[in-house]
């Protein structure tokens, strides 16, 4: 039998690259998309990324190809809208989340965060903005200088 993929509908958008989807179960299964991440809410770019991730595939029907769970118990996968390209594609397109290179094993999202850099869309707008993995470093090392928790 040949594997078709998840199906389910997508009920909550966390920030860019992340996104609840519900398969009919017990309860929605959180989704981290495959191979990119996008900057946090707190970070310049967080909301408007969020909000193009929103508007790909809040309340659609959307097919999943899972390639692993990661440490947070997040199911990382690729989601396509139904006839569609790839989110994590599209996010990487429109300038709304870096290729994130240490998880990546698609080329596509490297031709495509090319192509956004040299049209400096979305965060390639930005001359100072750091990547979300160096953001969250940062402020995980100023909770631990602060004490705050």
């Amino acid at each position: 039998m040949i594997n078709r993929g998840i199906f389910g509908t997508i009920t909550k958008v966390h920030d860019g690259n992340t996104a609840m989807i519900d398969i009919s179960g017990p309860k929605a299964i959180p989704i981290r998309l495959s191979g990119i991440d996008a900057p946090e809410l707190k970070q310049e770019f967080g909301k408007d990324s969020k909000e193009s991730l929103e508007s790909l595939i809040l309340g659609r029907y959307v097919r999943l190809r899972v390639e692993s769970v990661d440490k947070y118990g997040y199911t990382v996968a690729t989601i396509f809208t139904i006839g569609g390209t790839s989110t994590s594609i599209r996010q990487v397109r429109n300038g709304m989340a870096w290729v994130y290179r240490k998880y990546n094993n698609n080329p596509s999202l490297i031709r495509a965060e090319t192509r956004a850099r040299a049209r400096k869309s979305g965060i390639w707008s930005s001359s100072d903005l750091i990547p979300p993995w160096e953001f969250r470093r940062r402020e995980k090392g100023k909770t631990i200088s602060t004490g705050e928790r």
